[in-house]
């Protein structure tokens, strides 16, 4: 929703009189203002703010301040290892005797 900022173009020095550098200001000051209010919207509303971004680790990384802190891990263990595999087969209990006539069969399902 919040447009991009327009850039103000460079003034020379011959015309920067006080009043263009008190104008500056103002619209530094109503910019700020201006962000203020828009943020104050967005939290009344419901909206998430502006999101905090950490700064990047990557200098510490580089100047080796981390580089002796790698994590130890122990030995790894196989997930299987204790797991046993079962081939039983269930019959079902209370199956009508008219079912077995009529050719049923259990397929061995059981929960």
């Amino acid at each position: 929703m919040t447009s991009p900022k327009p850039k103000l173009p460079e003034i020379p020095e011959t015309e920067l009189t006080p009043l263009v550098q008190q104008l500056l200001e103002i619209i530094v000051r109503l910019r700020e203002q201006i962000e203020e209010l828009q943020e104050e919207i967005r939290r009344l509303k419901g909206h998430k703010g502006k999101p905090v971004i950490k700064p990047s680790r990557m200098d510490k990384e580089a100047q080796g301040e981390e580089a002796g802190k790698e994590r130890k891990r122990g030995p790894q263990r196989s997930k299987t290892a204790q797991l046993q595999a079962i081939d039983e087969v269930i019959a079902p209990e209370g199956l009508p005797a008219e079912a077995r006539e009529q050719g049923w069969r259990f397929k061995g399902y059981a929960d």
